[in-house]
């Protein structure tokens, strides 16, 4: 049997551009406990032989959120990087709290449950605090004088320890191999559910590693959207204060306003305790010049109170976003200082991120990413698909159901993708292709359209766009009456994925027509992330070798370069993307875009020079494909 032994390290406290702090110590906990100081000269050729001996499948280490700690490992000793990136390749980490993450999405209580006998709910955090509580019923003194203060003890040698700093640090180490041995126990009576492991923890050192590096922003950008901000409510502010609707310092009148909304749109939305809803969608709702005005003013308010000052913290130090590697859905998120993968939708706030002097940004995104994984799962449940037929064959899929639409041919969809009327129906056809796969109806659809594409269906027209969505992928039907097989009587299904045998539990219908090709393209996104990374940190010989990951998006990468050889790292880039990831999708094999920046932008795309990509801002002397 393998031995495993878990690692703890305690360090000096983060902050930002020291997301990895100086390392303290580290614990041991397995054939027996040690505790190793940073200044013990033993101390870094342990951690190689410990890696070594887990790439080479003979030791398993296990951590709780150990990205955190192979990512001090690795500031701490760079060398140690190949060896670290050796044990992770060959699935010899374990991380507790993924593990624990994995179990509870397989039995349909992720972040908790609800008892349906009595109603009383339960949560579930995913701390080693939440975990010993959970199945020792032991609290750890997370509240003691030690968990912060470690850098006080950095160069006093282990015997002139206080015995509750040496018990703290290693109290760590031991609890997080209890936990993996209850959770030994879970797993074996459900055998292949943490099948999905290794894979999900690498993902998660790659994020932690693009999180240590951070982002920098543009201050003269911040403050130009700080300006036009106020320049917006200045423009509506007496508006607003003519219909009564703030008062003259600026301060919102709610209830007038509320009164006003019930007067003004009576069937509107309603807060949780009955009232008139007065929030930036519902006044964006009524039509009503002076509700539209009250929006655009808390809309700009939110952009100065939220955007702005957090995006001011990146002038000085890097932003440092926090990605929780994974979620119910297999998908990643991002929290924070500031949620990277889903900043404000106006022009400007992603154009204040900017790389560090003699970088550039280099992104590459996936295309169509999640139709070509509802293609590869429709082929895998109903062995065919039309959708995946005409992505190979280089076909675009909305303007393939926009044709359908207009009741022309393809062909002659093409020659007129220029006129209003067809690319209309293309964008339209967009918000089909990625909301019908859901299983969603007309209804549901209506306001899915408009939440995420801001545009206003009437439920005839959704109604008709479903209809000739389904007769342009027929496979989907098939795929749809699969998945309610699944559910059963009762509507909930418990379901595994393909290629990853991730477990998803006790989901309902529509959730389970999302998971499958949500989840593969989660998957196949991961693996890339992964390929990315060790490039990165642990293959010298690599285009990719010192680039730093900044950012990802679910379907994106964005990675900081040096200028100078932009080009060679954006085509690494590019072709790691779209290898790893057809291999979850073999069927129908993806395609990737990569172009380099000066700033984040949505309106970035390719610019060429003499065979060469180059940033795009300098396209006026190259040329664009």
């Amino acid at each position: 049997m393998v031995q495993v032994v878990a690692l703890d390290s305690e360090t000096g406290v983060t902050a930002p551009a020291r997301m990895a702090p100086p390392l303290v110590c580290v614990s041991e906990a397995g054939s027996r406990t040690k505790l190793w100081h940073v200044l013990d000269p033993d101390l870094v050729p342990y951690l190689e032989a410990t890696f070594e001996r887990a790439a080479a499948g003979e030791l398993l280490i296990v951590g709780h959120h150990f990205a955190y700690d192979a990512a001090v490992f690795i500031s701490h000793a760079p060398s140690l990087a190949e060896v670290v990136f050796a044990a992770y390749d060959a699935g010899q980490v374990g991380d507790t709290m993924i593990r624990q993450k994995l179990l509870d999405i397989a039995g349909g209580c992720y972040r908790g449950y609800t008892d349906p006998r009595t109603g009383k709910s339960t949560v579930y955090k995913y701390s080693l605090d939440a975990l010993a509580q959970r199945h020792f019923n032991r609290k750890l003194d997370k509240e003691g004088p030690w968990r912060l203060h470690y850098a006080r003890l950095l160069d006093v040698p282990l015997d002139d320890w206080p015995h509750d700093a040496v018990d703290y640090a290693m109290g760590d180490a031991v609890t997080t191999l209890d936990a993996w041995c209850i959770q030994e126990e879970q797993a074996g009576r459900d055998p292949g559910v943490l099948e999905d492991e290794p894979r999900q923890v690498r993902a998660a050192l790659a994020l932690q590693l693009a999180s240590v590096w951070g982002i920098r922003t543009d201050p003269e950008m911040v403050q130009r959207l700080k300006r036009d901000a106020e320049d917006e409510i200045a423009a509506v502010r007496p508006i607003l204060i003519e219909a009564g609707l703030i008062r003259s310092n600026g301060c919102r009148r709610m209830k007038y306003a509320q009164e006003r909304m019930l007067e003004v749109n009576p069937n509107g939305k309603k807060t949780d305790t009955g009232r008139p809803c007065v929030d930036e969608e519902a006044c964006e709702d009524t039509g009503d010049p002076a509700f539209i005005a009250l929006a655009r003013y808390g809309k700009a308010q939110n952009l100065i109170s939220k955007d702005v000052k957090a995006l001011a913290t990146g002038v000085r130090l890097p932003i440092h976003t926090r990605f929780d590697s994974l979620m119910e859905t297999g998908r990643t998120s991002s929290s924070g200082t500031y949620n990277l993968q889903n900043p404000r939708r106006k022009q400007g706030v992603r154009e204040c991120f900017v790389p560090r002097e003699g970088n550039v940004l280099v992104a590459c995104d996936y295309d169509k990413a999640e139709l070509h994984t509802l293609s590869q799962v429709c082929i895998m449940v109903t062995g065919k698909s039309r959708l995946g037929e005409r992505l190979n064959a280089g076909f675009d899929p909305h303007l393939d159901l926009g044709a359908q639409l207009l009741g022309i041919t393809y062909d002659e969809a093409a020659l007129r993708k220029k006129d209003p009327e067809v690319k209309n129906a293309r964008q339209a056809s967009k918000a089909g292709n990625f909301g019908y796969p859901g299983g969603m109806g007309p209804k549901g659809f209506q306001a899915y359209a408009k939440t995420q594409y801001g545009v206003d269906f009437d439920l005839t027209f959704c109604k008709k766009l479903r209809e000739n969505w389904l007769q342009t992928w027929p496979e989907v039907e098939e795929y749809f009456d699969w998945v309610r097989r699944l559910c059963g009587e009762a509507g909930i299904a418990n379901v595994i994925h393909f290629f990853s045998n991730r477990r998803r539990g006790l989901i309902p219908y529509t959730v389970a027509c999302n998971t499958f090709f949500q989840g593969l393209a989660a998957d196949g996104a991961k693996a890339a992330m992964w390929q990315i990374c060790r490039r990165q940190y642990a293959d010298p010989g690599s285009p990719l070798w010192g680039t730093r990951t900044v950012n990802f998006v679910h379907d994106e990468f964005i990675i900081e370069a040096p200028e100078g050889h932009a080009h060679d790292a954006a085509m690494e880039l590019q072709r790691v993307m779209v290898d790893e990831y057809s291999k979850w999708v073999p069927d129908v094999p993806v395609r990737a875009s990569p172009a380099i920046m000066r700033r984040w932008s949505k309106a970035a795309e390719p610019a060429w020079r003499n065979g060469k990509l180059i940033p795009w801002e300098d396209r006026e002397e190259a040329t664009t494909c």
